[in-house]
């Protein structure tokens, strides 16, 4: 968890510095890694937290993401946060 919590820590901070999620096709390797993570983070959640994959399963892991999504909204892709709000709002 302390390896997710600072790679989720390292995203924040980046999207607050670069107003934009950090790219896979950076050129910038670190940056690369981030958005990697990011990508891989995106497929393992799910709303419904028994439905999530691997990290996102524990519950405070699966808050913190949804958090993120919240707040950093805008710079998701619009069909991710339209699946959330959907779900989200279902509940």
């Amino acid at each position: 968890i302390i390896n997710w919590k600072e790679k989720y820590n390292e995203v924040k901070l980046y999207m607050d510095e670069n107003k934009n999620i950090p790219n896979q096709r950076d050129k910038e390797p670190d940056i690369k890694k981030l958005g990697y993570w990011l990508s891989n983070q995106k497929q393992q959640y799910h709303i419904d937290i028994e439905q999530s994959k691997r990290i996102m399963k524990k519950p405070e892991i699966h808050k913190l993401w949804e958090e993120l999504m919240i707040k950093y909204c805008s710079y998701f892709n619009s069909k991710i946060i339209d699946i959330y709000n959907r779900n989200y709002f279902q509940i």
